[in-house]
């Protein structure tokens, strides 16, 4: 019987490539901080993604060699991860916008009852 690779590899955590992956996201952060040693740290991305794709191939044909494959459980286990941090950052993105977007409103409602009671809006409606 040949034994692949992935056959040899232990199912535990990698915290070597946690840490790749660790170091590819801080590239990214301090390149938009514009850090001038970061300055193709844009890369990160792609490396975080190789990295990523890596450990996904690895778990995917491990499970389809045991012969535990299920479409059912892995979109659920992906789901069940990816979908609570993309309600935590709706939820943050509505919070912080509708302050934001509420500010501006306020302020553009404000300058057109203005210029309303004074009979300017017709002529500076396309000024605002």
């Amino acid at each position: 019987m040949i034994m692949t690779n992935f056959e040899k590899m232990p199912a535990s955590f990698r915290y070597d490539i946690n840490a790749l992956r660790a170091i590819a996201v801080l590239g990214v952060i301090l390149y938009h901080y514009k850090v001038d040693l970061f300055s193709g740290g844009f890369s990160g991305v792609d490396i975080f993604f190789v990295i990523s794709g890596y450990l996904m191939s690895r778990i995917l044909i491990m499970s389809i060699d045991n012969n535990v494959f299920s479409y059912k459980d892995y979109f659920y286990k992906r789901l069940r991860r990816i979908v609570p941090a993309l309600i935590f950052l709706i939820f943050c993105i509505t919070f912080s916008c509708f302050f934001y977007i509420f500010q501006k409103i306020l302020l553009l409602m404000r300058k057109m009852l203005l210029l309303l009671l004074c009979f300017y809006l017709i002529y500076s409606f396309g000024k605002i």
